[in-house]
């Protein structure tokens, strides 16, 4: 008998002009005590130096999106089309923002939290942070420093049970992914609110989503 084959996970940050923040993005990847198989940075009609910046960094694939007129939504499901094929439904992806700083431990975290709930007979779709937020000095960041909170008083109130999936940083089951990539071929809709929407589909089709106080970012 052989042994089943480890799970692999995909790493993809959806970035339009983030000069400013995209290294300190790769590099909160790069420090990942469970490192992502693949490291994906997609440009998405960037016109700063956000290409050369991510291009500068070994060991990571830098795409650009082609025709794109759906924002961050558009961008992934561009990414998803062109990764779908080489996945193992037991695979995982991550997505996160370009201006997110994942604790160390994210993706060790939330790989665990998918094998604690398998255990259980449970199938989780998704796994995302609890944000802490950076400190800031001004209205608006006291603002997300207040919503960041109430998230996670909600999170902690359901037991990790989280209504949303903050797009900002999530690991995803592929399995999970597929089930919506199959019904309507595409990952993403053309909504405002795209990270609730699939949150809501991956529910629909049966699928837990959970956001665990361990799993961290900024």
């Amino acid at each position: 008998m052989t042994a089943a084959a480890r799970a692999r996970i995909a790493l993809l940050i959806p970035a339009h002009d983030e000069a400013l923040g995209i290294l300190a993005a790769m590099r909160s990847v790069e420090a990942q005590t469970s490192p992502p198989d693949r490291r994906i940075v997609i440009s998405d009609n960037s016109t700063d130096a956000t290409v050369e910046l991510a291009r500068s960094r070994p060991g990571w694939e830098v795409w650009e999106t082609v025709g794109n007129t759906g924002k961050k939504g558009g961008a992934l499901n561009q990414a998803w089309a062109i990764l779908e094929p080489t996945l193992a439904d037991t695979d995982y992806v991550v997505t996160m923002d370009a201006d997110t700083l994942l604790d160390p431990g994210f993706v060790e975290c939330a790989q665990a939290k998918f094998d604690e709930e398998r255990a259980k007979g449970c199938q989780l779709g998704g796994v995302c942070a609890n944000f802490t937020g950076l400190p800031l000095d001004t209205a608006l960041g006291a603002l997300q420093m207040m919503e960041y909170a109430r998230a996670e008083r909600i999170n902690r109130s359901r037991r990790g049970v989280a209504p949303v999936l903050a797009g900002a940083a999530t690991m995803f089951s592929v399995e999970a992914l597929r089930s919506v990539y199959r019904e309507r071929g595409a990952l993403y809709m053309p909504v405002l609110t795209e990270d609730y929407e699939l949150s809501l589909a991956l529910r629909i089709n049966g699928y837990m989503t959970m956001a665990p106080r361990t799993c961290k970012a900024q």
